[in-house]
Formats: structure tokens, sequence, C-alpha cells
């Protein structure tokens, strides 16, 4: 069950995309040759992008004319957000893999663990989450960080015992990590 610390970072999160153009998805790229891999390895048809933002590298159509789904052999491809109206539709059904990229960090600690099993439950095979690590460039939950509800300066590992210790049933799921201080980057199979 939400918090009200989770309403309260989705109302803000609303608000802001109702008056501007960030969360717009475009830092997907980011994670997209990973992405890639676990789609070829584990024979992904079907995904489902939790905090899509406004979706712009799915919806933008690539160099070559195709659409980013079709061109990584995805055959259905849901997109979802509740702070953005057009993809707030909650998902119905699994899906092959799962992935949520640079999102949970946006999600009070307290609301984790119930966020996690979403993604755990809505996933057939395979989970991906990609955060960032170090400080928050975006002050949009800046009251809730100071207060400590947010993930904001977790580490690493501190990431891993959230996603190991959730339970994710016989689901794969995959962690990376990309430190703003470091520029260190690392990819692993969690469970």
């Amino acid at each position: 069950m939400p918090s009200k610390e989770y309403y309260q970072a989705l109302k803000a999160t609303q608000a802001l995309h109702a008056t501007n153009k960030r969360f717009s998805g475009r830092f997907l790229v980011r994670y997209l040759d990973d992405i890639r891999a676990l789609i070829e390895q584990h024979d992904v048809k079907t995904l489902l992008d939790v905090g899509c933002g406004r979706a712009v590298v799915w919806r933008t159509p690539l160099d070559n004319g195709e659409m980013l789904e079709r061109d990584l052999g995805i055959t259905s491809l849901t997109l979802y957000d509740p702070g953005v109206p057009a993809f707030a539709q909650e998902p119905v059904g699994r899906f092959d893999m799962v992935i949520c990229t640079q999102a949970l960090g946006s999600i009070p600690v307290a609301d984790l663990p119930w966020m996690l099993g979403r993604l755990y439950g809505w996933a057939k095979m395979v989970v991906y989450v990609g955060e960032r690590l170090g400080p928050v460039r975006k002050k949009i939950h800046a009251d809730l960080a100071a207060a400590g509800a947010m993930p904001h300066e977790w580490t690493r590992e501190q990431w891993k015992e959230m996603l190991n210790g959730t339970g994710s049933g016989d689901v794969a799921v995959y962690l990376r990590t990309s430190d703003r201080r470091t520029r260190e980057s690392l990819m692993a199979r969690i469970q």
C-alpha cells in the first residue's frame, strides 16, 4: 500500500509533467545496450517500461525509420508512468521483460518493497533496473529527500540489497548503476 510520501512525490511529478518537458524518457538510451543483450539472451517478445516518462525514445523513429521496439525485436511494448497522463493506465498482465530506468530513485524508500514486488509480479522472465548514483540534479523531491524519505544518495550496495530483499521468484534481476562522481558504470545479475 502506497505511503502518503508516495502520493506527495507522485503529485509533484504530475505537476512537473504538466508544466515542462522534464522526464522525457530520453535517458533510456544509456541502457539500450544492456536491454538489447538481455532481450536476445532471454528471447524477450513482450516488454513493459515502468517509469517511461514521456517515452520520447520509444515514440521517435530511428535513423533507419524503424521504431525502437521493432528494432529490438519486441512484438508488444507497454509504457507505464503514473506521472504522465498518456501512460498512467495501470499495466495488465505479465511481460517477458520489465525495465525501470532512472525511476526508482523517485520512489520513497518505504514504498520501494511494494513497488519492486509489482515489477517482479509483472515480469515473466527478466527485470532490469538502471539507477544513477550520486547527487540528484532534479530537485523535484527535495523536501522528501531532506526528510530522508528518498533513496537519492543510495550506493550500489544499497540498491542491490533492496533488489535482493524483495523476492523476485524465478525472475532474473539485473542492476545497472552509473555513478555521477566516479563515472563507474556496472551491470550485474542480482538474482
